[in-house]
């Protein structure tokens, strides 16, 4: 439960439930997992919305999939090689004291260090750790690997035939769990797209990570969301557009295939930087998904039973129903492969039923309370207290919807007293809501 205080006399419980309720995507037999390296969720969304012809690839994710511009990146680091470990082994950083050491994996680090190995650096008893390349290998699958950055090595040399794991799953496919990669240094240069694009329709790797750098490199140049990042954010989409094509071209991925794409951090604050986790600017990353399964056009946090949508908020890990972030990106690639989650990991978002909670926003003299249609059967109840034995009511009313949205409005008064809103499960002693569509 958590609690908003509207000028102390108005009061919104968000509650939230969950129904647990499956959720099945099937025949994806490839998944392609693109990084693009400084990629604000904030500057891309306003560049769709503003200049929509200019993006149509990323266009085609809002179109034909579930997409979110508002995932977090990891709470404490918002930089490329901390937040992509985190995005390629679910789990933090360095998390929260209670932790086991198991669950974090300690990389606070931005440079290529020949020395340590995921797996050595840091706390010695959090073990191995194991990643999505683990998982996949170990199930007999092949993965690929491509970068435009030479820090990422350290990635490819942790779980090569000497770093990796032993492989405990059926079949013994060794301890290399990269079967191919490349790393070419370069930005504004399609070279690892190209080779990605070659590799793939020979190899029809189940399971590829694409690392693109552009964003970044534009960002600390010219500055986040400035005429030439928008520029170099048209090259990127041409890439997408290049990966699209591959697939829409080969018998081997066409409808079987599924792309999500993420983002190791944002930027913009200060302007031409990102290292500061506390800034929405650098912590707002988008999280899309395309492919097999997914309703076209909707929001990615409708298919999580765990996550929820933060709004402008930046919950730490202590939060019960924790953001989407870019270390959950992999263990949803695994889900849509049909394999378990990676061992240890600690970001694991569940297929289901979504949270039901309650937004407001405050509207000419009203607070406009709202909640999604898709989450389920509930009533609106009002009390004046957060007692044990507190009275809650159903609240009488004529709720508006959209089709896609309930909205109840409750007029503010100064000397109010204080009214707790929350929603309930229905059942046959509760009365339903009394709706009428918009005009």
């Amino acid at each position: 439960m958590e609690i908003m205080v509207l000028r102390r006399f108005f009061v919104i419980v968000f509650l939230a439930f969950s129904l647990n309720s499956a959720f099945c995507i099937t025949n994806v037999t490839h998944v392609i997992h693109i990084l693009v390296d400084g990629l604000s969720g904030i500057y891309l969304k306003k560049g769709i919305d503003e200049n929509p012809s200019g993006f149509p690839n990323f266009g085609r994710f809002v179109r034909e999939g579930a997409c979110t511009f508002n995932a977090r990146t990891d709470y404490d680091y918002t930089e490329t090689l901390p937040d992509t470990v985190t995005t390629l082994t679910a789990r933090p950083v360095i998390g929260t004291p209670d932790m086991p050491p198991s669950a974090k994996h300690l990389i606070n680090f931005n440079y290529w260090n020949p020395y340590v190995t995921i797996h050595s650096y840091g706390d010695t008893n959090k073990g191995y750790i194991s990643s999505v390349f683990d998982v996949v290998h170990d199930s007999g699958m092949t993965t690929g690997f491509f970068s435009e950055k030479d820090k990422f090595q350290m990635i490819v040399v942790s779980y090569n035939e000497v770093n990796g794991g032993m492989d405990l799953v059926g079949e013994d496919n060794g301890r290399n769990k990269i079967d191919f990669s490349s790393i070419i240094d370069t930005w504004n240069n399609p070279a690892v797209v190209l080779s990605f694009a070659e590799e793939i329709q020979s190899n029809h790797f189940n399971y590829s990570f694409v690392h693109i750098a552009d964003m970044d490199y534009a960002g600390h140049y010219y500055g986040w969301g400035t005429e030439i990042w928008y520029e170099q954010l048209v090259v990127v989409d041409q890439c997408l557009g290049l990966i699209f094509d591959v697939i829409d071209n080969d018998e081997e991925f066409a409808g079987k295939t599924a792309i999500i794409l993420t983002a190791d951090h944002g930027g913009g604050y200060p302007p031409t930087t990102h290292v500061y986790p506390e800034y929405e600017l650098n912590y707002t990353i988008p999280l899309l998904v395309w492919g097999a399964g997914f309703t076209p056009g909707s929001d990615l946090y409708d298919y999580f039973s765990n996550r929820l949508d933060p709004q402008h908020s930046r919950p730490d890990y202590g939060y019960r129903y924790q953001p989407l972030r870019n270390g959950d990106s992999s263990n949803i690639a695994l889900s849509l492969l049909g394999l378990n989650p990676i061992p240890g990991s600690y970001m694991i978002p569940i297929f289901g039923q979504p949270p039901a909670v309650i937004k407001y926003e405050i509207i000419n003299g009203f607070v406009v309370l709202s909640w999604k249609t898709n989450s389920g059967e509930y009533v609106l109840e009002a009390s004046s207290s957060l007692s044990a034995n507190s009275n809650w009511t159903v609240v009488n009313g004529n709720f508006i919807t959209d089709g896609a949205l309930y909205r109840y409005s409750h007029p503010i008064a100064n000397n109010a007293p204080l009214l707790f809103f929350r929603l309930r499960k229905t059942s046959d002693n509760l009365m339903p809501l009394n709706v009428s569509q918009h005009p």
